[in-house]
């Protein structure tokens, strides 16, 4: 017992030393694992965080990608509507149309009468060559629901000539085998024939008209030459 007193005597220092870097090291090493941990923790926050933030842009692309998506679709939706409104208008437009007459060829004046018609020397005969043809509803096509629309040119000032007069088609002065029919036509059907007029002589063919009591429509004249 004396010899370890006087040991630590003489080695006190030495001892006191080595506690001492004891107590340091073992300080140092609870605070470098302390550090470590809070470094890993930090760590472990950082990628959190990073994974979140990741997250978000991700969520923010999507975003992004669902509103251009919804953006092409609405552009896309209203590119049809755009179409179906066109389409329908097209549509309307065309359904408006029940069919179409026109004037295929004019005989002025119209030669090769039936010798069997008594023809009054002050008249004029006109024949007229008809193309009717219903669209989108039927139409009753009579010869007589033709016009024609002259005016009498007795001299050459306008201010003395006559009112225009509307003369009733007549198919009987037709001098030709193809008179126009009276029918019904279906949509898509058509007919063709010749209708006729006698009008005066000095007369002057201003237009012509057809009038069924449901369809109603001038009727372009073409070269009265022919």
């Amino acid at each position: 017992m004396k010899s370890f007193i006087e040991y630590l005597d003489k080695h006190i220092y030495k001892v006191l030393l080595s506690i001492v870097l004891i107590i340091f090291f073992a300080i140092f090493s609870v605070s470098f694992l302390l550090l470590l941990n809070i470094d890993n923790e930090q760590q472990a926050i950082k990628e959190k965080i990073n994974n979140h933030t990741l997250q978000f842009f991700q969520i923010e692309k999507e975003i992004n990608d669902i509103k251009d998506n919804l953006s092409t679709q609405s552009n896309t939706i209203r590119e049809m509507q755009e179409e179906i409104y066109s389409l329908n208008v097209s549509n309307n437009a065309n359904n408006s149309i029940k069919g179409e007459i026109t004037v295929q060829k004019i005989a002025d004046p119209l030669l090769g009468i039936s010798e069997s018609i008594i023809q009054d020397p002050k008249k004029r005969y006109i024949g007229v060559e008809i193309l009717a043809r219903a669209i989108n509803d039927s139409i009753t096509i009579r010869s007589t629901f033709f016009n024609i629309y002259i005016v009498e040119e007795l001299n050459k000032d306008p201010s003395n000539n006559s009112p225009t007069t509307i003369i009733v088609a007549e198919n009987k002065f037709s001098g030709s085998d193809i008179s126009l029919s009276n029918v019904l036509l279906q949509p898509n059907e058509l007919i063709q024939g010749w209708i006729s007029f006698s009008i005066p002589k000095n007369a002057k063919i201003i237009g012509l008209s057809f009038d069924n009591g449901v369809v109603a429509a001038n009727l372009k004249l073409p070269n009265l030459d022919n």
